[in-house]
């Protein structure tokens, strides 16, 4: 790992001083001023009046909250022209990909598919806490998961990332920070824009259209804006369609043998399916190795070398390659906002949002993994099959098939999104204002999982036999008619089955759930009184939240039917009562050592329905010793309660995860794993502590460096643990887990509750580093009048660990995960004239599959690192009006494939690369134009 470690830290040193050398560092802006990046910035910029600072409730004037921030402009959003906002904050190093449409493209059952959550840190999303214009928005999930991409997006001018605590602030789910979209509520004018991509090779086709519109009224008094975006993103259908594919996945050793010296797992490729085929695999007697194809025609099976279920070579029967690495979704979104100004005591505000997102992703097939039973009188059975088994005295067989018949299942997965929110702001007189607003959202999310088997009908309906009248009937309607219903099914071959034989095996499991969030805050601030060294601020208010899920199921489900989903009715709520206030005090001003000392302090009473009471707390200091070097440092407790999905949750079903057992350390697979809610969850309690250094030169006027050290320690921390993750615990000691597991008479296990409990601890420890020049080249030619811009950002993870009392479980750099060492984003803006051109780079450093693996349980457990290469060109037309630019960018521009990541959990339905930190489309191309009139 020292040896990891200094090779990471060459690689991001010698990335980072050659790209500021060779003036190849960031787009990160087109914005003018001293600090481009960072409007808490206070050494030279200009006076802004009311500046809001998302770290910070308090409006103040050239304030530089002592929690670290990183912002994100229009222009730096622009320069990459990602199909979205969130695709661009998810190249940031402090973001790690959450679930986006292309990490959850087998996420059949959550009805998440095609969403973009954002995850500050790796600790998850229900950790990062997003904001629209510092208000909540009501989630898309009922974890509270907000999908950036249903926000106003056409008319956001920055976006705030404050990666430390910020609970005292904001409230719940700030353990890992903040994301604040904040919107251009002065607009004014006329807005377009219009662009679509594709890949080099020639899917992932998308476009994109926005508009917005802004306007005074009423002599200045009023304001109005709407916007409008339609995106239409046509996904990546299968993993097959590129060169790099390999099959690849981490299986069982088939040389493996205890003290025999081979490890246990092997990496290895040409992977496939050793008892299934799509149309159906004999995988027992004399029959076995027939494979049934088209029409009922057999062939022979050419099996590989044989690894629990699966064959490593032999006949192509991958199921991974048929994943798509892309989900499709269609987006609509709209916003409009009226604001009026009764008088400089009363300022009026509407606005209304809705959205809508269709995610149509081809999934997993029906899978029955040599686990069916076939009796000899079987009537779909070929007589000369049949012949042969009387022959040998046989009377059945196991049988395996995905079920090309039945076809993959198609979740069809709908979220439409409505929030209100009015309010009022204004000046109370001297110092003092207020602001008062109150929210309501409802997410109306709908779920259907398309051709879902149902098992239990399923082998009934194979189970068919010939009556007195020759015509083929259901076994168990042979002698009394126990299931009227029953239409046989052929098994045996694809494209052999009527639509009612089809209808009676497979159905659709459906979810309808609302989820609804109401809010009431209001915030009065102002000065009480000065220090010598300057104004104290204070800001106090009250905030009221309630949180409420209710959703309907098919009966199907209900009864627990279908192979997976099978969700169940969720039904709950939980009101929020919470009171703060902050502090900003002068220490001192205008001394040696001592140009500036502030302290700032936040204090926050929280009441949960469901848990009780907690208090969160901030307590920080900025200090400038001179104007060049400003340093800053915070302690603060900050918690999360279980959302609506922990407490809650009724229900949902996943089948076919694969397990090591830790206590055989053979691999398992065909598991059920069954999610949970817990409503006897308490609130997680983090103590974060962030110390930092700004460094802004006066001799180097536009140049600015950032190093921010993080330590956040959570207890109680809210998980539900993976399948593998309840296995590894209970066999290490945490017998209250092992209860979750349900093992077969042979002590194989075949079932897994998962539900969210209160860990002992989880740990992160790391740093970021922000780097950034803006230079005018006039000093090199007086006719050379351009303009370059340059940055680095740099995040280190060191530990992200968890700990429950038995295992410690280390996740940085496990780049199977989301938690790399290293992420390092270098990027440089060149603008002369009507011409801009940028270049980006961004960098993953190389990791492991897992800590916990050894030389004996994997003898190569190293990931490798990857470098891609962004490049961009903006041209802006004259004589158009108003200003109008066209572009045309390059994602990957130098196709590097994707580093191979094998999967270990449902192996059979990963392509065998990691979409969290690799790319995996390969070179896409964009082109478009924007104008504003």
């Amino acid at each position: 790992m020292r040896k990891l470690a200094r090779r990471s830290i060459g690689l991001t040193t010698g990335v980072a001083l050659a790209t500021l050398s060779c003036a190849l560092v960031s787009p990160a802006a087109a914005q003018t001023g001293p600090d481009q990046f960072n409007p808490q910035a206070t050494a030279t910029e200009a006076t802004v009046q009311d500046i809001v600072v998302t770290g910070s409730r308090i409006k103040r004037d050239g304030y530089s909250a002592p929690t670290p921030e990183t912002v994100v402009t229009t222009a730096n959003i622009e320069a990459a022209a990602r199909p979205n906002v969130a695709d661009y904050l998810n190249t940031l190093p402090q973001l790690a990909a959450g679930s986006t449409p292309r990490t959850a493209t087998v996420n059949i059952s959550s009805g998440s598919a095609g969403s973009n959550f954002l995850n500050l840190r790796g600790l998850g999303p229900t950790r990062t806490l997003v904001l629209l214009d510092g208000r909540r928005v009501v989630g898309a999930t009922d974890a509270g998961l907000v999908d950036a991409n249903t926000l106003p997006s056409a008319l956001i001018s920055r976006v705030d990332i404050v990666t430390g605590g910020a609970s005292a602030a904001y409230g719940s789910d700030a353990v890992a920070g903040v994301v604040n979209f904040v919107l251009d509520t002065a607009f004014k004018g006329v807005k377009l824009g219009l662009q679509s991509g594709i890949s080099t090779y020639g899917d992932a086709f998308r476009w994109r259209a926005d508009g917005a519109f802004g306007t005074d009224f009423a002599d200045q008094r009023g304001h109005f804006i709407i916007s409008a975006t339609y995106a239409d993103a046509r996904g990546q259908q299968a993993a097959a369609d590129r060169p790099w594919y390999s099959g690849r996945k981490i299986i069982g050793n088939p040389a493996f043998a205890p003290d025999n010296g081979q490890p246990s797992l092997i990496n290895v490729e040409n992977v496939n399916i050793g008892n299934s085929a799509p149309g159906g695999l004999i995988t027992t007697g004399i029959l076995r190795g027939t494979e049934f194809i088209n029409g009922g025609a057999t062939r022979r099976h050419i099996f590989g070398v044989a690894s629990g279920m699966y064959s490593i070579g032999g006949d192509r029967n991958d199921l991974g390659f048929q994943i798509p690495l892309e989900v499709p979704v269609e987006q609509y979104n709209g916003f409009a906002r009226a604001s009026f100004e009764v008088s400089d005591a009363f300022k009026l505000f509407a606005e209304a949002i809705y959205a809508r997102s269709r995610a149509t992703p081809d999934s997993i097939p029906n899978f029955y993994f040599g686990n069916l039973t076939i009796q000899r009188d079987n009537a779909f059975l070929p007589d000369d099959l049949r012949a042969r088994m009387t022959a040998a005295g046989q009377t059945n067989f196991t049988f395996g098939s995905t079920f090309d018949d039945i076809g993959r299942m198609r979740p069809l997965n709908v979220r439409e999104l409505q929030r209100y929110a009015i309010g009022a702001e204004g000046n109370l007189g001297g110092s003092w204002r207020y602001d008062l607003y109150g929210t309501y959202g409802r997410s109306n999310i709908s779920v259907d999982v398309r051709h879902d088997s149902i098992p239990a009908n399923l082998r009934r309906a194979i189970d068919a036999v010939r009556n007195g009248s020759n015509q083929i009937i259901c076994r168990v309607n042979q002698v009394t008619v126990t299931d009227p219903s029953c239409v046989p099914f052929n098994p045996f071959g694809i494209g052999v089955n009527t639509p009612a034989a089809l209808n009676y095996v497979s159905g659709t499991s459906s979810l309808r759930q609302r989820i609804e969030q109401k809010v009431v805050a209001g915030t009065v601030q102002g000065e009480p009184f000065s220090t010598w060294a300057g104004p104290v601020s204070l800001a106090i208010g009250g905030e009221y939240r309630e949180e409420s899920v209710s959703s309907t199921v098919d009966a199907g489900s209900q009864s627990s039917i279908y192979l997976t989903g099978n969700y169940k009715p969720t039904r709950g709520s939980y009101d929020v009562y919470e009171g703060f206030a902050e502090v900003i005090v002068p220490l001192a001003k205008d001394m040696p050592f001592l140009n500036k000392l502030d302290f700032n302090g936040a204090l926050r009473k929280t009441h949960y329905s469901t848990s009780g009471s907690v208090t969160t707390w901030k307590a920080g200091l900025t200090w400038e010793p001179i104007p060049d070097i400003r340093f800053r440092g915070t302690r603060s407790r900050d918690i999360r309660a279980g959302n609506l999905s922990e407490l809650f949750q009724a229900g949902i079903t996943s089948a076919g995860q694969t397990v090591v057992d830790r206590t055989t350390g053979a691999q398992t697979g065909g598991i059920t794993a069954i999610t949970v809610g817990n409503p006897n969850l308490q609130p997680e309690r983090a103590d974060s502590l962030t110390l930092g250094v700004v460094l802004q030169p006066r001799f180097l006027p536009s140049f600015n460096l950032s190093f921010d050290y993080f330590n956040i320690k959570i207890r109680d921390a809210i998980q539900t643990l993976t399948a593998q993750q309840v296995v590894d615990r209970c066999v290490a000691g945490n017998t209250g887990l092992c209860a979750e597991i349900t093992r077969n008479a042979a002590g194989t296990i075949t079932q897994i509750f998962r539900r969210p409990v209160n860990l002992a601890v989880e740990r992160e420890k790391g740093f970021d580093i922000e780097v950034s020049y803006r230079t005018d080249l006039t000093a090199i030619s007086e006719s050379w009048n351009a303009s370059l811009t340059l940055r680095s950002l740099i995040t280190h993870i060191d530990t992200r660990s968890t700990f429950d009392g038995v295992l410690l479980d280390e996740a940085a750099g496990e780049n199977s995960g989301s938690v790399p060492k290293w992420r390092i984003v270098n990027t440089v803006n060149y603008q002369q004239g009507a011409f801009t051109g940028y270049l980006s780079t961004r960098s993953v450093s190389s990791g492991v599959y897992d800590h916990l693996f050894t030389s004996a349980t994997l003898a190569n457990n190293r990931i490798p690192g990857a470098t891609y290469l962004d490049i961009g060109v903006t041209v802006k037309v004259p004589g158009m009006g108003g200003t109008t630019e066209f572009f045309i960018n390059a994602d990957n521009v130098l196709n590097t494939d994707p580093v191979p990541v094998a999967g270990q959990n449902q192996q059979f339905l990963t392509p065998g690369v990691n979409a969290a930190l690799y790319d995996v489309l390969g070179r896409e191309f964009k082109v478009g134009f924007r104008a504003r009139f």
